[in-house]
């Protein structure tokens, strides 16, 4: 059965409107986690600051503070590591594999990367900058920021959701208006070609369709 021609306009628009509202919703959400990492690596570069501070200081690597979820590691320039916050055994964490925020920070001073961790089974990020000594590299896991990111997409498709609704019930008032001059001369045409010669049914919309 072939769908009126109202229909088939509200199906156009609707997948016309759906098309720029998800593109539109993919770039906000781009955008937001953009900002976010963004914000995330300026707390690792704080914290980087402060354990090269502290061992200038004369603190040691053990005994210094480390808030909560952060974690860093002090690397030498041969890619061996010298100390990892969470871990003595070093041969469990990363091995003595140069990663990609190490081999960026020997190149440009410092390097950001986003990966999963075979230690922690998490995303984290990692900041890496390189010292005189040796590199810093400080890390967060990166599922914390998924929450904020999810309740932050959960908000943008409720109100989606609306706006769609709302663009709906317009598309489907245009659509009437568009095809009332339509059906009224199809229903006009019907009843020419009836026996029955009964116009009193039939009512043009008062414009110049009609």
């Amino acid at each position: 059965m072939k769908l009126k021609l109202k229909y088939q306009l509200i199906i156009y628009y609707f997948i016309i409107i759906a098309i720029v509202i998800s593109a539109f919703s993919v770039y906000i959400l781009q955008a937001q986690r953009g900002l976010n990492l963004s914000t995330f690596r300026k707390d690792l570069i704080s914290f980087n600051e402060r354990v090269y501070d502290s061992y200038l200081d004369g603190i040691p690597f053990h005994e210094i503070p480390i808030p909560d979820n952060l974690r860093f590691s002090i690397i030498d320039t041969n890619y061996n590591i010298l100390y990892f916050s969470e871990d003595n055994n070093f041969n469990n964490f990363d091995s003595k594999e140069a990663r990609a925020e190490i081999i960026e920070a020997s190149v440009n001073g410092e390097g950001t990367a986003l990966r999963f961790s075979s230690y922690s089974n998490k995303e984290h990020l990692y900041f890496a900058r390189k010292y005189p000594e040796f590199y810093i590299r400080t890390s967060i896991p990166y599922q914390f920021e998924r929450i904020e990111a999810a309740y932050h997409k959960y908000r943008y498709q409720y109100s989606i959701i609306i706006l769609i609704l709302f663009l709906l019930g317009t598309l489907v008032y245009i659509s009437n208006k568009l095809t009332t001059p339509l059906t009224a001369f199809n229903s006009f045409f019907n009843v020419l070609k009836s026996k029955k010669k009964d116009f009193s049914n039939i009512t043009f919309p008062n414009n110049e369709y009609g």
